[in-house]
């Protein structure tokens, strides 16, 4: 494979502060079979982080190659120990991967073949993301031994606020993928470069995010839960799409104190089967998809990447929970999960079919 050479010197200094600690916003443990893992999400200098290997973002078109590789190259120029770049897998619309060493620390160069703060779409960084995983799971392949991780927030400055909810939603999304599929990984820290992006990411970390580090929940948490869903059904855009009354079974069912979740898991289907039949109204579906039945339009939709991943993903997670409550009687923990699968699928929902003050007819 072709090499590249080490840092050097050229370019500007950095144009943000360095963050000399690193604060821990949040921390998710993963249950998998073999092990727990951890996901841990930091705003912090990534550069201090001592996992076996951390990623470090380029843009090949800027002579500074951006923020974090011009202050990786001030700390580390001069370091004996630095081994030769080596190319590993390549994204013919966006960039490459390579890999480096650094003191017996992998260094994972991820490219973007741009200017720093070149406006990034979306299909821009699900592709950079998916390249990325997709090259540590190589070097799995390969026989690397590495059991902990570190990754920057990549490429932040081409990301538009509006698109920012997203991408953390899919970065997350694929370092839970990426967890529980790989036996040896044990954690995987992301690391908030810029404090101004803290809050964006407290956001989701607190309100919006599926997985919970709880082992156990209580009543009141699953309570505001449904209390959640019953107000996010009130809005314009969902009273537009979902059928009234689903609606005010859903929201019957949702007052009980007991929750009985498969008067509950039946509408959410329906809800489910509302939306994807408003999605079918948008331009880019074709007529193919929309002859499908509901499940099979949600995997179409999923695998033409036509909405963002974790979307899809968890509409398919709320229709099959009815199967599931056949089979097993759920815990509370699971029933938390499901309940807070639903809210998330109906407040992407609402985001989806709203611009600005225009809501989605039927």
């Amino acid at each position: 494979m072709e090499k590249a050479h080490p840092p050097t010197r050229k370019g500007k200094t950095m144009s943000v502060s360095i963050v000399k600690d690193k604060k821990l916003l949040r921390e998710f443990k993963i249950e998998t079979k073999d092990k727990n893992k951890t996901l841990s999400i930091f705003h912090g200098n990534i550069l201090e982080d001592k996992s076996d290997l951390i990623g470090i973002s380029v843009y090949d078109r800027q002579e500074s190659k951006g923020d974090l590789y011009n202050s990786f190259q001030q700390h580390f120029l001069n370091n004996e120990s630095y081994s030769m770049e080596r190319k590993l897998l390549a994204d013919a619309e966006n960039g490459w991967t390579g890999i480096a060493s650094l003191s017996g620390q992998d260094i994972l160069y991820i490219h973007f073949d741009s200017k720093e703060g070149t406006p990034l779409q979306d299909k821009n960084f699900k592709s950079i993301l998916k390249m990325t995983f997709a090259t540590l799971n190589s070097l799995l392949f390969e026989g690397k031994e590495i059991q902990n991780i570190a990754l920057p927030v990549l490429f932040r400055k081409g990301i538009s606020k509006e698109d920012y909810t997203n991408y953390i939603h899919l970065f997350l999304y694929e370092s839970f993928k990426f967890l529980r599929k790989n036996r040896s990984i044990e954690t995987l820290r992301i690391y908030v470069w810029h404090m101004e992006d803290v809050n964006s990411w407290n956001q989701v970390l607190n309100d919006k995010l599926q997985i919970s580090i709880e082992k156990e929940v209580n009543d009141l948490q699953i309570t505001r839960l449904k209390q959640e869903i019953v107000l996010e059904l009130h809005s314009p855009v969902l009273q537009e799409i979902l059928s009234n009354f689903d609606r005010e079974k859903a929201a019957y069912w949702l007052s009980k104190k007991e929750t009985n979740l498969k008067q509950i898991a039946s509408v959410a289907d329906s809800f489910v089967n509302s939306i994807v039949n408003a999605m079918c109204k948008l331009p880019g579906i074709s007529e193919e998809i929309k002859s499908l039945p509901p499940f099979h339009k949600v995997k179409a939709i999923k695998h033409q990447r036509l909405v963002i991943e974790w979307f899809a993903d968890y509409m398919i997670s709320v229709k099959t929970f009815k199967f599931y409550l056949r089979e097993e009687i759920p815990s509370k923990l699971d029933e938390y999960h499901y309940l807070l699968q639903i809210l998330q699928v109906l407040g992407y929902c609402r985001s989806l079919f709203l611009e600005g003050d225009k809501v989605y007819e039927k």
